[in-house]
């Protein structure tokens, strides 16, 4: 990467490159809004050759696991909200305007820190987790005590294709209270 996102239009941005590039594979966007209540929708899609959606330690630490990949499927539109910050989303959610129960998946650079109030995180970076993603690319899973939602945190995305060892550190130590 050149520069690091400075706002959420360049975490669209960001985000789009890596579902173009086929770094995050099985997603089909559908719509993105900036009027809308909400950014955008999406569908998980998984297709053949289900290598390439395969869970590999060093060529695809992305990936889920074999077994859940027993047929193609196309999944139903799911709402997609962009953030700078997850921050931002929960503040959305504080204040009525957004609903969590309608978020399917939160893209963001960075968690920020208002989530540790209200929101336990299980990291699906850490391999010991990867049991848990349902699709590639996702990061992190979310929950409250009334809902519960999947992100792909872009910055920790990146920390793990960069160097894989050194995030599953980080990703137990960020997040290991929150299993």
């Amino acid at each position: 990467m050149q520069s690091e996102p400075l706002s959420e239009q360049d975490v669209i941005v960001l985000f789009n490159q890596l579902v173009a590039g086929g770094v995050i594979r099985g997603v089909r966007l559908l719509a993105t809004s900036q009027v809308s209540q909400y950014d955008g929708a999406l569908r998980y899609v998984a297709e053949k050759p289900f290598a390439n959606l395969t869970f590999d330690k060093k060529t695809n630490p992305l990936g889920v696991y074999e077994e859940q990949l027993q047929k193609e499927y196309v999944g139903p539109p799911k709402i997609l909200e962009y953030k700078y910050s997850l921050d931002g989303l929960i503040r959305e959610f504080e204040s009525g305007y957004k609903l969590e129960s309608d978020v399917s998946l939160a893209v963001f650079w960075d968690f920020g820190q208002e989530y540790k109030r209200d929101y336990s995180v299980t990291s699906l970076l850490d391999f010991d987790h990867i049991h848990h993603r349902p699709h590639h690319g996702i990061t992190h899973l979310i929950r409250s005590a009334n809902s519960r939602f999947y992100a792909i945190c872009l910055r920790e995305l990146i920390e793990l294709l960069n160097d894989p060892d050194e995030a599953q550190r980080l990703q137990k130590a960020r997040y290991s209270d929150d299993i």
